[in-house]
């Protein structure tokens, strides 16, 4: 195959992903798309031998869930498509699944449990790509019961630049090139080079049975009553209370609590709850048992208010577009209380149901750590900001913005993530109870490539100045430097407020510290040795050349802050 063969016009869906607000215009774009390992290489060494193309310029595309600008902007000139790279292979004797980059979350839960009943605690948006998602961390429902999918990994085979000058695929793992292997265990996708297979030992056995069970209430009663901040706090209490609970026994069960705007109309918080028979034993018991604990639940949960009795929308990730998928029928009213349904699932059907992405919008993402409860000033100025009107100009008249999608997602975490330590892995979070996202989505009729400003801005203005006030105390972001009570941000949940090298060097140190935290100078060496030439790099990629922030810098920017608070 020769190199006009392998290079490609791109198409429209080419030059856009799941997040309409990133589009790759630049009219001399070339899209690779390989169809095995080798094929990678061969793509990799044309961009090499070009000559004409900056590191920055040309991206690794899979799943296409890019939550900011990295790959779809205007400065990217090739872009290698993995997502044709879909083989899998299962070891007996080693007990061990090799698996290419380029299958989806869904493709591997199916695979896994259908052939070897296994699974991995990966995310629950079905199409999703392995490749970032995983080398990002690998984050999902399961992740409280078995950890992180990247703790999985043994075995990383990865495409870069060798010190000849030639493209190279390495294979690296905790005896071969260790430091590396290391590194792609949460640094994330295209740091070092295109992942091209991931092999993972010990998969955890799947789950028999998923049970789920949502609730809500509502902003504004049917008797014209809106949700009080005392009952606010009183939910977020009874979230961290009932789900954040670090407890061996208490690991099966992951939720997510939705703090909509008010113009959803309503809060939820939304349970699953797996049985494995080799952890839980006898299936009638255990499913006594939670039934009971969740009827318990529901009983303060409906003394804070009375709960919704109608159907509600779930956004969010995992998104569910109604309550009704998820069969969360009352079964009987009684004495002012309801009593919903704890429906049961087998494994697969139960991740099925939770497996949309919804539909594709513009959205902005900003993330955060907690490894303590909420304290009362964030509550406070979340629940100011949820019941924020928000306009915007279009054009001579004043429009009001539709914040329906707006909200803040706080997941329950901890489990066993936090067996590792911190510094085993570039995850660094390794001791919080709770993972929270906070995410605005819009839409409207502008064509491939376009979007409002007015109507992007006043979205985004909205949720950096909630975010900033929520983490006043630290900085107006999530420092754990200056509170003990947070531990920075996601890297897979990639925020370009946090910091970016456009803006320099300190703003761009300032983004990686919230990200790898302890982790970032070792992350650097890594990069200095296997990608020092900065290929498929981003305004947030690690960059060898950072300035670093002293201790001395540190203490006077926290002595600083102080005197502010």
């Amino acid at each position: 195959m020769n190199k006009n063969d392998r290079m490609a016009q791109p198409t429209l869906s080419d030059r856009q992903g799941f997040n309409r607000r990133w589009f790759a215009n630049n009219a001399d774009l070339k899209v690779y798309r390989p169809t095995s390992r080798a094929e990678v290489v061969l793509a990799f060494q044309d961009i090499i031998d070009a000559k004409d193309i900056e590191s920055h310029e040309v991206q690794i595309t899979c799943g296409r869930h890019c939550y900011e600008s990295f790959v779809y902007n205007g400065e990217t000139k090739a872009i290698i498509d993995v997502g044709s790279l879909n083989s899998f292979e299962y070891s007996k004797k080693s007990d061990t699944i090799e698996m290419e980059i380029g299958l989806s979350n869904w493709e591997m839960y199916r695979v896994l449990n259908n052939m070897y009943k296994r699974t991995l605690p990966a995310g629950s948006c079905y199409s999703v790509g392995l490749g970032g998602h995983v080398t990002g961390g690998g984050y999902g429902l399961l992740s409280r019961m078995y950890g992180l999918a990247m703790d999985y990994l043994v075995g990383v085979y990865i495409v870069v630049q060798n010190s000849s000058g030639d493209a190279e695929e390495l294979y690296c793992d905790q005896d071969q090139h260790c430091d590396l292997f290391w590194g792609v265990k949460g640094g994330g996708g295209g740091q070092f080079g295109i992942i091209t297979k991931l092999i993972f030992k010990d998969a955890p056995p799947s789950p028999e049975r998923m049970y789920t069970i949502n609730f809500s209430w509502d902003w504004q009663d049917e008797n014209g009553d809106y949700l009080s901040q005392e009952q606010f706090t009183q939910i977020i209490r009874l979230f961290e209370k009932s789900f954040c609970d670090q407890d061996p026994q208490t690991w099966h069960v992951w939720a997510n609590m939705l703090l909509n705007h008010k113009d959803a109309k309503n809060i939820s918080i939304t349970a699953f709850v797996y049985y494995i028979p080799e952890y839980h034993g006898d299936w009638a018991a255990f499913e006594l048992k939670e039934r009971n604990k969740f009827s318990a639940i529901l009983k303060k949960a409906n003394q804070i208010k009375l709960l919704s009795k109608g159907d509600f929308t779930l956004f969010g990730h995992p998104h569910i577009p109604s309550s009704r998928g998820l069969n969360s029928y009352a079964n009987n009213l009684k004495d002012n209380f309801i009593d919903y349904t704890l429906r049961d699932y087998t494994y697969l059907n139960g991740t099925q149901q939770v497996s949309p992405s919804g539909a594709n919008s513009f959205g902005k993402y900003k993330s955060a750590y907690l490894t303590k409860y909420w304290t009362e000033d964030m509550i406070n100025s979340a629940y100011a900001f949820l019941r924020k009107p928000i306009s915007y100009q279009d054009g001579d008249h004043a429009t009001r913005a539709d914040m329906a999608r707006s909200l803040i997602q706080v997941d329950s975490y901890g489990g066993k993530i936090n067996t590792v330590e911190p510094k085993d892995t570039a995850i660094v979070q390794r001791s919080s109870i709770m993972k929270l996202q906070y995410q605005t989505y819009w839409d409207n009729k502008m064509p491939p490539g376009l979007d409002n400003t007015a109507q992007a801005d006043a979205h985004v203005n909205w949720l950096n100045d909630m975010y900033k006030t929520i983490y006043a105390v630290s900085g107006g972001v999530p420092d754990p430097r200056f509170s003990d009570r947070v531990d920075g941000c996601y890297y897979n949940y990639p925020d370009v407020d946090l910091g970016s090298i456009k803006n320099g060097p300190e703003s761009l140190e300032h983004a990686l510290m919230l990200y790898f935290g302890d982790n970032l100078p070792r992350l650097k060496q890594v990069k200095a040795k296997y990608n020092p030439q900065g290929w498929f790099g981003n305004v947030q990629s690690v960059q060898t050349y950072c300035q670093e922030i002293t201790t001395e810098n540190a203490q006077s920017k926290s002595k600083s802050k102080a005197k502010n608070m």
